[in-house]
């Protein structure tokens, strides 16, 4: 049997080091057991399952109703969709166009129609409802972090961490162009910041001491009225 594999993490999943690879082993290990050839591996890496307008799973789709294989095998359900509705849309398709829809690491009885309809529904839901939650404690998350006074996402311009300096060291900050000569001229500028906020944890945001200066530039250039974002962008770019 003709089989295909899609595999997928999400921008969230590859910093907690899910992987693809991984992944992978364990649907071409399935497929082997099965004597199944595959013909082609679908990836989307970096894209939620969420939503289900991802490229890998759009052309396997095209590709499964153009005949290109006779089954499909994924890890995990939740690799496919986490929303029911998204999921029995994308199962109805395989369906129609007459391919067999197989989890490595899940039963899934595909000639029991019952069976099949009531487990996918089941685990669409599941992961619907863990979505949802992340989210919900995703959210209370950032609001308590804002309460807090920290912010969320990354640092905008003109801010820096005790750590972050630490660890990219100055040259960072100027594109890896900076000399000698001129970095000694900023040290009196940097020793001074880290005294100023010397209370402050390594992880609490600081202005940055090379470029809070065109953040204050820029919050007073905009303070003046009738300026736009391009008029800022132009003026620090000057």
């Amino acid at each position: 049997m003709r089989a295909a594999i899609y595999i997928r993490v999400s921008s969230e999943e590859q910093v907690d080091n899910w992987s693809l690879g991984a992944q992978l082993e364990r649907c071409q290990e399935f497929a082997d057991s099965n004597g199944w050839d595959v013909v082609k591996v679908y990836e989307d890496a970096g894209f939620s399952a969420k939503s289900d307008q991802r490229p890998a799973l759009q052309q396997l789709l095209r590709d499964a109703e153009s005949g290109k294989f006779e089954a499909l095998i994924i890890y995990k359900l939740d690799r496919l969709s986490r929303r029911q509705g998204h999921m029995a849309l994308i199962v109805e398709r395989l369906v129609a166009a007459g391919v067999r829809l197989t989890s490595a690491t899940e039963h899934l009885p595909w000639e029991n129609i019952l069976q099949r309809d009531l487990i996918i529904g089941v685990h669409g839901l599941i992961a619907q409802i863990d979505n949802q939650n992340r989210a919900m404690e995703t959210t209370k998350g950032k609001a308590a972090r804002a309460r807090a006074g920290y912010w969320n996402g990354s640092l905008s311009f003109g801010y820096t961490t005790v750590k972050l300096f630490k660890k990219h060291g100055y040259a960072d900050w100027q594109n890896g162009q900076i000399t000698e000569t001129a970095y000694n001229t900023y040290l009196e500028q940097i020793a001074e910041v880290f005294k100023r906020f010397k209370h402050l944890t390594e992880d609490d945001a600081i202005p940055d001491p090379i470029n809070s200066g065109g953040l204050v530039l820029a919050f007073e250039y905009y303070s003046q009225g009738g300026v736009s974002d391009r008029d800022v962008g132009n003026l620090l770019n000057a």
